[in-house]
Formats: structure tokens, sequence, C-alpha cells
């Protein structure tokens, strides 16, 4: 079979191509670290801890409970009346650890106790829903 001497310079610059271009992202991958976690870990608390700060730590976790509250309502396009229960229970754990959380920065200054007492409201709720909620419950 006749070739034209275009035909073989095209597929020879093409395979070259192909080889280098396989070359060069191999090599790139080789010499890249893996890759990081999504997310950073919070900071692990250290106590004594300013009652301020606390304070601070306990909103932004019934903020992003209330957050996940919500988009999970609104994936599943739960009826009114699921709703309207599922914010009275957030309502009444808020409401609870508050006050947990008031009565621990009372003196200024929380301590690894304290703060201990107001993790264990949210462990406590947590587990309650998954009581609430599991197949067991409901068989």
């Amino acid at each position: 079979m006749i070739r034209s001497p275009f035909a073989v310079r095209s597929i020879s610059f093409v395979i070259a191509a192909c080889s280098a271009a396989l070359l060069v992202s191999s090599s790139a991958f080789a010499d890249k670290p893996a890759p990081a976690p999504s997310g950073t870990p919070a900071p692990k608390p250290k106590f004594p801890m300013p009652a301020k700060e606390f304070g601070e730590r306990v909103e932004k976790r019934l903020h992003n409970l209330h957050d996940r509250v919500e988009r999970r309502l609104a994936k599943r396009n739960a009826p009114d009346d699921a709703k309207k229960k599922a914010r009275d229970a957030y309502t009444a754990l808020a409401t609870k650890v508050r006050a947990a959380a008031a009565k621990a920065t009372a003196d200024g200054t929380v301590t690894t106790d304290e703060a201990k007492s107001v993790r264990k409201l949210f462990r406590q709720a947590r587990r309650a829903a998954h009581a609430r909620h599991s197949k067991k419950s409901k068989g």
C-alpha cells in the first residue's frame, strides 16, 4: 500500500503529540501531593474558655443545626404539620441549650465540666431524634 508523505507525517505527528501529552500529564500527577480533605477541622477548644467565645460556639452550633433541619425539611418536601413538629423540637432544644450555656457562662469563664454539660444536651437530643426516626421504633 502506497501512502503519501503528507499522510505519514500527519500520523507520526499525532502519535508524537499524544505520547508527549501523556508523558507530561503522568509526570505532573506523580509530583502532586494527595489532595487535602474538604473542609478544615475546627480547632479544639481550650479550657477554661472566655464566656463570650463559648457563647459564640454554642450559637454557631445551634445555627448549623437549624440550617440542617430546614434543608432536610425542604429536601423531603415535608407536610406543614411535620415542619411545625420539627421546628418546635428545635426550639425546645435551643431553649434548653441556651439556658445551660447561660448557666455555664454566668461567672465569665467556662470550664471543661460546664462545657460537657452543654454538649450532653446536644447528644441527648440527637439520640432522641435517632430513636424517634429509627426503623425499630416504627415497626
